[in-house]
Parts: C-alpha cells; structure tokens; sequence
C-alpha cells in the first residue's frame, strides 16, 4: 500500500514533470536533493525521491546520501550514471561544501 505521503510527493513530481525533466536533461551525473526539493516544493527521504524519479519520469537513479561536517542534514544526490562512489562522494560534498 502507498503511503498518502509518497501519493503526495507522486502528484507533486507529475506537476512538475517538466521541469524535473529539464533538471534530469541537464545533469552530468548528479541530481541534487536541494535542487529537486526545491522544485518540488516538498521535503521527503532520498529513497521516496528515487522511487517517484524512476516512477513518473522511467529514471533509473541511486540516491546517496552522505555526512558533510558531522552532520547529515540533508545532504545527498541521485545518480544518473555508473560513476563510482568516490566520485559520487567528492561531488556532494563539493557542492555542499559551497553552500556553508
């Protein structure tokens, strides 16, 4: 059963469809969490996230999401190609680190 949330988050992405496509058709490797919270205009857990890019848009992605100065906030991504983790990893943290 879908929990009302991920129904929510599921309408919010189908409203938005063109422009998360937009943000999905310009990213490198990585979508950010912020970014695509903004647009949304929603906060919900990386793998609701995921779930609802694969779901509404047919995007295969891994959200990943790591601790950046002891915290883990809300700090994450989801990964449009097969980079390797580390990459994944230096490129979070490289565009949170811009934010501080």
């Amino acid at each position: 059963m879908i929990s009302k949330e991920y129904d929510v988050l599921l309408k919010a992405f189908k409203k938005n469809k063109d422009r998360v496509s937009e943000l999905v058709e310009n990213a490198d490797e990585v979508i950010y969490y912020d970014e695509l919270k903004d647009i949304i205009g929603m906060r919900m857990d990386g793998d609701m996230y995921s779930l609802a890019l694969e779901e509404v848009l047919g995007v295969k992605n891994c959200p990943l999401e790591i601790p950046i100065y002891d915290g883990w906030d809300e700090y994450g991504g989801f990964f449009l190609s097969d980079c390797n983790l580390n990459e994944m990893e230096f490129l979070i943290k490289q565009h949170y680190s811009k934010k501080k």
